[in-house]
């Protein structure tokens, strides 16, 4: 499990022969039935019942793998009896037997804690990425675990917000899914801004790195094995990043892992990296007194609505339970209503006053804002790593969700 001297690996050997499981055989008789006198014409028994089976195993457990000094009486046995009823081989014994185990006690799962001000359901979604995360092949593992832990936990909240950004960077997003999963280029314009390539580390690297971070078996459990990458891949993806950029050259000396990341984190993707602001705005809208007193005040009529327009949805297979609405609806509605465009509104005065301190003021909601803001009004529990259901993420709106889009389409038309 550790990265320790060739030399020091020794090779063991596990024998029976089928002369020595023939002596078994006999010597797991009963001494009444195998002792002189007690044979019936001339003849010994040559047939076990079910007790001189089990000593008979038991004793070509001992033989088998007794020059196996980390196993104990009872290992060998159990280790035989697997062996014949399939469900171990003899390598894979042997193997579990020796293995050099690192001498590693951390467990995520009860040794994590909640960082000072961080919500439980903040941390409880650091530990699903965390145990996504496979860096087995990292010199080391898993003896840095703990370390790497605590600096991934730090940069959490930072990186929930940098993933989504790059996300939607070049070819944009239609719905959640397209927002929480990158592409190659997206992948590489965000090595770009972070300036992570250096001379040990080339576009080259990068593009290696994301193919290893996207092609583990875990992935394609998860279904996202699809060329794209998702959040703990991200992660992933830069620790290998930060791995290679300091231990490429063998003439270098070796840096352990976590302080690759740590360092990698601060220096190139805290300070350079663009932060997505899906999150706060959502806080921020339902935070604000005057916002939750405005969808108080309206929020009957906008049900109404709503539902009105999940009644005339065409007939598709919904994700949700509740009434809910598509994007061409959303954006015929705000087209309809004559929300969205480009408006000039000069300022007016109720007192006489110089014309010239009358400001010309815009109000701008384009389809794309609009199509965004339908996006990102998606709850994150839909666009999460693994929540989606045959490979598709919901591209619809409940009540909740539509009420947040509104705010949002409002923010960016009269910002």
């Amino acid at each position: 499990e550790v990265r320790v001297p060739k030399h020091t690996l020794k090779m063991y050997r596990a024998v029976l022969t089928v002369a020595k499981a023939r002596w078994a055989f006999v010597e797991s008789q009963r001494e009444d039935e195998a002792s002189v006198g007690a044979h019936q014409d001339g003849e010994l028994s040559t047939e076990l019942d079910f007790e001189e089976f089990l000593e008979c195993l038991g004793r070509c457990g001992l033989h088998k793998y007794g020059a196996i000094e980390q196993m104990r009486v009872s290992d060998r046995v159990t280790a035989l009896i697997l062996n014949v009823l399939g469900r171990m081989d003899v390598t894979s014994v042997v193997t579990a037997a020796t293995l050099v185990r690192a001498q590693c006690t951390f467990v995520a799962k009860r040794d994590s804690e909640p960082l000072p001000g961080e919500s439980p359901e903040d941390h409880s979604k650091f530990l699903q990425m965390w145990e996504l995360l496979d860096l087995s092949d990292v010199r080391d593992h898993p003896e840095f675990n703990q370390e790497l832990h605590d600096v991934l936990h730090d940069a959490f909240g930072e990186l929930r917000k940098i993933f989504p950004f790059y996300c939607k960077s070049i070819a944009g997003a239609e719905n959640a899914r397209d927002a929480e999963l990158m592409e190659m280029a997206e992948w590489l314009v965000f090595i770009r801004d972070c300036k992570v390539a250096s001379k040990s580390f080339n576009r080259g690297l990068a593009q290696n790195v994301f193919i290893t971070a996207t092609s583990h078996n875990r992935a394609k459990q998860l279904d996202d094995a699809d060329g794209q990458m998702a959040f703990y891949e991200f992660v992933e993806g830069i620790c290998r990043c930060a791995y290679l950029r300091e231990n490429y050259s063998a003439h270098r000396k070796h840096v352990p892992l976590p302080e690759c990341v740590s360092r990698m984190l601060d220096e190139c993707v805290l300070p350079y990296a663009v932060r997505d602001d899906t999150l706060e705005v959502r806080e921020l809208l339902w935070s604000d007194g005057g916002v939750r007193k405005a969808f108080e005040i309206y929020g009957p009529p906008l049900r109404a609505l709503h539902q009105n327009m999940a009644l005339h949805r065409p007939r598709v297979e919904s994700s949700s339970d509740k009434p809910v609405i598509s994007m061409e609806q959303y954006i015929d509605l705000m087209q309809t209503r004559g929300v969205m465009g480009d408006l000039s509104v000069r300022q007016l005065s109720e007192v006489r006053v110089p014309k010239h301190t009358l400001k010309m003021y815009r109000a701008v909601l384009t389809v794309a804002k609009a199509r965004w803001a339908f996006v990102e009004s998606q709850r994150e529990d839909e666009a999460s790593v693994g929540a989606h259901q045959d490979g598709e993420l919901s591209t619809e709106l409940d009540f909740e969700e539509f009420l947040e889009c509104l705010g949002r389409c409002g923010l960016h038309k009269y910002d």
